[in-house]
């Protein structure tokens, strides 16, 4: 058994604990039972003050790869090399370029930006969002992301189909048993990445209402997911291409709970969803797994398991398995960033630098949990690994 109690302490989220059930790479807070709960109960006070220690916090001490002192002021990184927060912004203010520069630079290096205390619309989370490279020509013309909009998912303040995609998060009791089942875990993916050539290169999170518990956001470094990779697999994943098909819940894809692999016959899957009417049947969309940046060289693992049906040329089963070997080191607890949500908080992270993965959806079941889901629309090409 295990403990789903999460401890919030301060501005750094405790790291998580994995359990004793190995194989399903869970995430508990604290020990629940026999002496590994006499010892929680004596340490955790020194615990949670240590936690509550602040980061770091100087403008002058925080350097760019150049050396270019930065102008802003952030604590962190929140995890190893992964996320400053930025502090004293308020984003529905126009900016100086020079600091739209430096947000950029930021991101680029640290791979998500933390901004607490935000109270914006929708259309200021984007106008915000546009500092960030993506296509201006489709924003300005209301294209959309080509990323499918939920029906009744826009905020009401929107007032029109925004020219983004919002989408809203409310967990209800409503819900169908097999929606249940696929949310019942976690999910390590990149946004979009099943639905379009090119997805959006960043993804932002604006939390409206937060549950007490439950409802965390967890962040991985997809780039050390490769380098963790054996050199045997990844002359197999480097050249690899994934084919991915649009899920529908209802005809039985199931994912391990871990979030890095399905479990369900998927071939089986696929041909229920052939003989359907249902309109996902025919979407699809192949990426590379493993993509590169053309500036840097460095290469990460970028993917969507829950929707993902095989690598060409190799079978469903084939591929998953290949799927669960290169995840599963990248996801223990001590390479894992717990993100405890906070209303007013804005997030914002670099898709081609980070995996995310929801927590399960029952720790929150009787809570609201509310927020808004941007993306701008992808300019930039999925670039192989070369």
């Amino acid at each position: 058994r295990e403990s789903a109690q999460a401890i919030a302490c301060g501005p750094r989220a405790c790291r998580p604990q994995p359990t004793e059930i190995c194989c399903r790479s869970s995430y508990t807070y604290m020990p629940c039972c026999g002496l590994k709960a006499l010892l929680a109960n004596a340490l955790l006070p020194c615990f949670v003050a240590l936690c509550l220690l602040p980061h770091p916090t100087s403008s002058a001490r925080l350097l760019s790869r150049d050396g270019e002192q930065s102008s802003l002021t952030t604590r962190g990184p929140l995890h190893e090399e992964l996320g400053l927060e930025v502090l004293g912004l308020d984003l529905r203010q126009e900016m100086p370029t020079k600091v739209k520069r430096e947000l950029r630079r930021l991101i680029d290096e640290h791979s998500f930006l933390l901004f607490r205390g935000q109270n914006l619309t929708c259309h200021e989370d984007a106008a915000f969002m546009r500092i960030f490279p993506h296509n201006e020509t489709a924003y300005e013309l209301g294209e959309g992301t080509g990323v499918p909009q939920p029906t009744g998912s826009a905020p009401e303040e929107c007032g029109r189909r925004c020219p983004h995609i919002v989408v809203k998060f409310v967990f209800s009791q409503k819900d169908t048993p097999e929606y249940r089942r696929f949310f019942s875990g976690h999910m390590w993916h990149a946004d979009a990445v099943n639905f379009v050539e090119h997805p959006p290169v960043y993804t932002a999170m604006s939390m409206k209402a937060a549950p007490s518990r439950g409802g965390e956001t967890l962040f991985m470094d997809s780039r050390k997911a490769y380098e963790r990779t054996r050199p045997e697999l990844k002359r197999i994943i480097d050249t690899a291409r994934l084919e991915y098909y649009r899920v529908d819940y209802g005809l039985g894809a199931e994912v391990h709970d871990s979030g890095t692999h399905r479990t369900d016959n998927m071939t089986e899957t696929r041909a229920r969803a052939l003989q359907s009417d249902s309109p996902l049947a025919d979407s699809s969309v192949v990426q590379p797994l493993v993509t590169q940046d053309p500036r840097t060289g460095r290469r990460s693992i970028y993917l969507s398991p829950g929707s993902a049906y095989r690598f060409i040329g190799h079978t469903p089963q084939e591929t998953h398995d290949i799927l669960r070997e290169v995840l599963s080191p990248a996801i223990s607890a001590e390479n894992v960033y717990v993100h405890h949500w906070r209303v007013g908080d804005f997030l914002l992270w670099h898709q081609r630098q980070v995996l995310h993965s929801w927590t399960p959806r029952h720790r929150y079941e009787s809570q609201e949990r509310r927020l808004n889901t941007l993306f701008l629309d992808g300019h930039l090409p999925v670039h192989p690994a070369r």
